[in-house]
């Protein structure tokens, strides 16, 4: 299970790892999982996600699978990163530590480009040194757009923001890990403001430190 958690965490920081101009809108993202006995896993992943984004911050919502009551809600703003339980009324603040950060990936412009949604994307292959080893994506971008730049606390850890000289959104990403691997495809991408509703933490709800440990991460 922290395995799969590691890999679905390296996995969203790779769909926003190349932001750095402005983009206000919404994608949707349809998810696979692959590799030999992952039918075990299925229950556990969801079948979609949502990237809300504006000036406010960037919202990732999880939908379906085990993952969605795990990961909850991520919440990106200008000051801070939050993970948001909702059944637990919780906003839990996520803070990072700069020992534990992972080393810069390392990025290689592969002969590739597809079209997806309409959009043309580039291929690269993503290669990152982490505490649990290497970890590879390739990572398709569109450089049409890119996502809004939080600087606030945490940031840098709950969603990278930027590798110098790729700008652009990934719409498609893969990501492998041992004998998993992820796909992560945009299957909708519209450009307009979002309800402010997703860039705030609900009325009432408690503000807590996010410590994976404690939540048996």
């Amino acid at each position: 299970m922290k395995q799969l958690l590691l890999l679905f965490i390296c996995f969203i920081a790779a769909t926003t790892l190349f932001a750095q101009k402005v983009f206000e809108g919404h994608i949707n993202y349809s998810f696979k999982i692959m590799g030999e006995g992952m039918e075990a896993y299925e229950a556990m992943m969801p079948t979609s996600m949502d990237l809300y984004a504006s000036k406010k911050g960037t919202m990732i919502k999880i939908n379906g699978g085990m993952m969605e009551a795990m990961m909850g809600e991520v919440l990106s703003t200008p000051k801070e990163s939050y993970m948001i339980k909702h059944s637990e009324e919780t906003a839990y603040i996520y803070k990072s530590d700069a020992a534990e950060k992972d080393d810069s990936p390392v990025v290689v412009k592969e002969d590739e480009v597809l079209t997806i949604n309409g959009m043309s994307c580039q291929k690269y292959k993503v290669t990152t040194t982490t505490a649990q080893g290497d970890q590879t994506s390739y990572v398709w971008l569109n450089s049409d757009y890119t996502l809004p730049v939080m600087k606030g606390k945490g940031n840098d850890g709950m969603m990278a923001t930027g590798v110098p000289g790729v700008p652009g959104i990934a719409l498609k990403t893969m990501t492998s890990t041992g004998p998993m691997t992820l796909v992560l495809t945009a299957t909708e991408f519209k450009t307009g403001k979002q309800d402010k509703k997703y860039f705030t933490i609900p009325k009432g709800y408690a503000k807590k430190d996010y410590e994976p440990g404690a939540m048996g991460f």
